[in-house]
């Protein structure tokens, strides 16, 4: 926005729409949030069936030990949501959902060296969980932000991230059936 001598900018520069000056900044939100999603909703959710199978045959470990802290998981993740929401009205989701990645991808690389029952509830049951809700819990407070007559709109375009995010490796789920790299968890 150029000003003019005087200093100051013209009425008409302040009230002009983010959208005359190219792509409105609201949709790159959105692509952030897809992504965002997909991230989430792949690292979190779906895949983790994947590697159940090899997680059992190398570590020993039964299949309700290896799965309760995905519902145990549950309890930490209402605990955060409680406790960040008031926060991210008060401070935005920015920060939240930075920390959140930071935490999750802290946890799913210390997954690679469990050892101990105790060490996957920690890392997958608890720090995991935490992280999540961070960084998939909020996403569309920033959306919705940014749209006011689109918001169901685009907080679908969300969401479908979150659906792309639980395809990619499942075409892997049976073993023996295709790439390697569905076949080495750690």
């Amino acid at each position: 926005m150029a000003l003019p001598p005087h200093g100051l900018p013209s009425a008409a520069a302040l009230t002009a729409s983010p959208r005359t000056r190219g792509v409105f900044y609201g949709w790159w939100i959105v692509a952030a949030g897809i992504a965002t999603q997909f991230a989430y909703s792949m690292q979190n959710n779906s895949t983790f069936g994947v590697f159940l199978y090899y997680m059992n045959a190398e570590l020993g470990w039964s299949r309700t030990l290896l799965s309760a802290p995905q519902s145990l998981g549950q309890i930490p993740a209402a605990i955060t949501a409680a406790l960040v929401g008031p926060l991210v009205d008060r401070f935005g989701t920015r920060w939240f959902i930075g920390f959140g990645g930071l935490v999750l991808g802290g946890a799913f690389l210390a997954l690679s060296t469990i050892q101990d029952p105790w060490q996957f509830y920690l890392y997958r049951g608890l720090l995991s969980s935490i992280g999540a809700v961070c960084v998939g819990g909020f996403i569309g407070v920033t959306i919705s932000n940014w749209f006011v007559q689109k918001r169901g709109q685009v907080l679908g375009y969300m969401g479908m991230g979150g659906s792309l995010g639980t395809g990619p490796c499942h075409w892997d789920e049976h073993p023996g059936a295709g790439a390697p790299v569905c076949h080495i968890w750690r």
